[in-house]
């Protein structure tokens, strides 16, 4: 049997498994949305209209659901915190029919990092193992990190795909224990779990169907925009989303100091754009 090799980047392989993973569960899935007028689309995966009755995890779930992942060596950081609020607030201003309310936001990770839980332990407050929730009624904002996941069912097996080696060899075990009647989610969580314990790139057993050639890489994408003059604008149209997203967070009665965080503009910032007084 002839060896397949094919080139599939870890964020693009959080998409693909993804959208596979809730269209089975009859979801409408995006993959690419461009939150700003920016060059390049949000790295992030955009849920509508779930049924919320089948999830355990996710049933949290509203009618719009924006999923951002970090992989293991991506770890989060303060950043995502602003990245989260520039999702949330950019999808609810081109969305009609999205608001704050009906729109959730969620950051997937394997693990935190110990600065990363600090913070979540002052801002958020913990649901469940490994769920945690923003604390603020007015923002639907999630955090989950999988290796902390501790119970067993469909939704979790999903997500270990993306977890530690620990935690990937816990579920391809359990995969098969779990009461699962759709024999196209058996076989999707079966045959994903084989790609990603194959570290994507290993000749296949007998009888294991080999997912599509992928390749992944936004650089030549967004490489012409750095053109002399263009990434101006970029920095432009970054400051511009950081500004409106304050502004908004203040209206809702947000914390300074939580805005400054997540937005990354100083309390001289927000005085110079007007945000405050």
């Amino acid at each position: 049997m002839p060896e397949h090799k094919f080139t599939l980047k870890y964020d693009e392989f959080f998409k693909i498994v993804t959208k596979n993973f809730f269209e089975l569960l009859n979801c409408n899935v995006i993959t690419e949305y461009e939150i700003l007028n920016l060059p390049k689309k949000a790295d992030i995966i955009i849920i509508k209209n779930p049924d919320t009755k089948k999830f355990e995890l996710f049933k949290y779930f509203k009618l719009f659901n924006i999923i951002s992942f970090k992989s293991e060596k991506d770890k989060p950081s303060i950043k995502d915190f602003n990245d989260l609020f520039i999702y949330l607030t950019g999808f609810c201003n081109r969305e009609k029919s999205a608001n704050l309310n009906n729109t959730t936001i969620t950051l997937i990770t394997p693990d935190f990092t110990k600065s990363f839980k600090n913070l979540l332990n002052k801002h958020a407050i913990l649901l469940q193992d490994g769920l945690y929730k923003f604390h603020n009624d007015l923002l639907n904002i999630y955090f989950i990190e999988i290796n902390q996941l501790d119970i067993h069912n469909y939704e979790i097996e999903y997500l270990y795909i993306f977890a530690n080696q620990n935690k990937l060899k816990e579920g391809l075990k359990n995969i098969k224990l779990i009461p699962i009647k759709d024999k196209k989610m058996i076989a999707l969580l079966q045959e994903m779990y084989y790609v990603r314990y194959s570290n994507f790139e290993k000749q296949l057993p007998e009888g294991i169907k080999m997912p599509k050639v992928y390749e992944a890489d936004i650089t030549d994408l967004v490489k012409p925009h750095y053109e002399k003059g263009k990434l101006e604008g970029l920095q432009e149209g970054e400051l511009k989303a950081k500004i409106e997203t304050a502004k908004k967070l203040v209206k809702k009665g947000i914390n300074i100091n939580i805005i400054m965080e997540a937005t990354g503009l100083s309390k001289k910032d927000l005085k110079k754009y007007k945000i405050i007084n």
